[in-house]
């Protein structure tokens, strides 16, 4: 090869570089964007269910008032709602940032495929 044949295919590299580092982060913001929507998707989908652990936990109070044998009844939806309320936070926080910054996080997606 001559140097002129070897300088231009490395003006082609590192044309194609800059081009697939440009599309690399906007698909990464992209990408970005999708995990913010399932966060949203889960934050809705565990807030219905903790909505229905709620009322069977006030059906179980109710009938465990009642001289009922329902103490489990008050205790599974007690202990499953309190964990699903701390699942809802952290999906949350996670949203929250996803939302505010989310070239931090294109970045960081990129940047952990690098070896």
């Amino acid at each position: 090869m001559t140097p002129e044949q070897i300088q231009e295919l490395i003006d082609k590299l590192l044309g194609m570089g800059e081009t697939m580092a440009t599309q690399g982060f906007r698909l990464a913001l992209l990408q970005v964007q999708v995990n913010f929507w399932q966060n949203a998707a889960w934050i809705v989908f565990l807030f219905l269910v903790e909505v229905g652990l709620y009322k069977l936990f006030r059906h179980a109070l109710a009938k465990f008032e009642d001289n009922e044998e329902w103490a489990m009844g008050i205790i599974f939806p007690g202990i499953f709602g309190l964990a699903i309320g701390f699942i809802i936070a952290t999906l949350l926080s996670q949203a929250i940032a996803f939302a505010i910054n989310p070239e931090w996080y294109a970045i960081e997606k990129i940047m952990s495929l690098l070896p």
